[in-house]
């Protein structure tokens, strides 16, 4: 969880436990009632966006194009990561750099979106809505995360906050951390 409270300690070495404990609070407040309904909010207002102007009129069409623009966009970005890091400096030019990682924040969250609705759509019209399928789906998917050691990917606002920062702003997370050049980093973010 990079970015967030996670490791928060290391740089808070040597303070005073009432002053962590306060900063712990803070931290926690403002990802609970600032930050988690905003991106609450732009999630559901993407989500309708794309409903209203992706093919409103079919719904499996609509969902297979928000699958095709999740996955493509997604390894887009992976694999263009050091691209983005290599060009981009907050230190050379900080307007072009601020511009560059709020447009790069932006797209990225119209793709994370799309492959959410797209995958929730299809599992909308291609399984039963039965408490056994329900069941079933989230016994597997939770299995297989916890078999991939990614179940702490389902953290998400107000217990896992990744904040701006400098530093690593374009390195995309990855399962093995191999670079971009590697022929089995662009196999693993294939999804």
């Amino acid at each position: 969880m990079r970015g967030s409270t996670a490791g928060i300690g290391d740089g808070l070495q040597g303070i005073s436990s009432k002053y962590f404990n306060f900063l712990t609070f803070l931290d926690q407040f403002i990802s609970t009632i600032i930050v988690t309904p905003l991106v609450v909010g732009y999630w559901r207002g993407t989500w309708g966006c794309m409903d209203y102007f992706v093919f409103n009129n079919d719904i499996h069409r609509s969902a297979l194009l928000s699958v095709i623009i999740g996955s493509i966009g997604s390894f887009i970005f992976t694999t263009a990561q050091n691209y983005f890091i290599n060009k981009y400096h907050s230190n050379i030019n900080s307007l072009k750099y601020y511009l560059a990682t709020r447009l790069y924040t932006a797209c990225f969250g119209i793709v994370c979106v799309n492959q959410f609705r797209g995958t929730w759509i299809c599992l909308d019209l291609y399984t039963p809505h039965t408490i056994t399928a329900v069941s079933t789906i989230t016994l597997i998917s939770i299995i297989i995360l916890i078999i991939t050691k990614t179940l702490r990917n389902l953290s998400a606002p107000p217990f896992a906050l990744s904040v701006d920062r400098y530093e690593d702003y374009f390195t995309v997370p990855t399962f093995f951390k191999y670079v971009s050049k590697s022929l089995i980093f662009i196999f693993e973010t294939a999804h």
